[in-house]
């Protein structure tokens, strides 16, 4: 497993883009292994589809999306993995 980081700093809690999903799809096209992305974009529920067609194998979630309390993290979590599974 590797981990794609793919937003400039000053991106960092931005919202995911187009740009940002074709450079996912290119690392996963030519890695051979499964492909994480960390969330250093603002990845939403409605963010998981696209990322699994680009090719990611899972988000790697951080404060940027989870927020900094244990009540942020679970609302958070819960609808990203609601949403990876459909």
């Amino acid at each position: 497993m590797m981990e794609a980081s793919v937003a400039a700093f000053a991106d960092y809690g931005k919202p995911l883009n187009e740009t940002d999903l074709a450079r996912y799809s290119e690392i996963t096209a030519k890695a051979g292994i499964p492909v994480i992305a960390p969330s250093q974009k603002n990845f939403t529920p409605e963010d998981m589809p696209k990322l699994k067609a680009a090719g990611i194998a899972a988000p790697l979630l951080g404060v940027i999306v989870t927020g900094k309390t244990p009540e942020s993290m679970e609302a958070a979590v819960r609808l990203i993995v609601e949403s990876a599974r459909r």
